[in-house]
Order: C-alpha cells, then structure tokens, then sequence
C-alpha cells in the first residue's frame, strides 16, 4: 500500500493528513500520508526526503497543514 503520493488536486480523499514540503531550490510541494502508518514522524520525514530527491533537490523544511 502506497503511504504516500503527491497531490495534483483538491478532490484526493486518500490521504488524511497534509504536508507542506519545502525544498532548497524555493520550490514546494503538498505531500499527502495516511495516519495509520506506526511511526507517522519517520515516515513524512523520509517521504519528503525521497520526493525532494526525485526532483533533484534537497529537503529544506516539513511543516504539517492544518485542516479547518
């Protein structure tokens, strides 16, 4: 089971918890993880870690999106 995927819209219902993803270059993205994963912190960590790799960039910060 995929723990996590970027978003491309607003009607993805997969995730519950967003990630607002910076990256060194300026850019960002919104990173999407399922909270019944064990170890939640670990996981968006290295979630965000690999994303920012596959955009041959580097992770600059990770910052939880609060729903209202």
């Amino acid at each position: 089971m995929e723990v996590y995927k970027m978003i491309h819209s607003q009607n993805d219902k997969d995730a519950n918890k967003k990630y607002h993803v910076i990256l060194e270059s300026g850019r960002d993205f919104i990173l999407n993880v399922n909270k019944d994963v064990d170890d939640l912190q670990e996981e968006v960590a290295w979630a965000a870690y690999n994303e920012a790799a596959l955009m041959d960039d580097y992770l600059a910060n990770v910052e939880p999106i609060n729903d209202i």
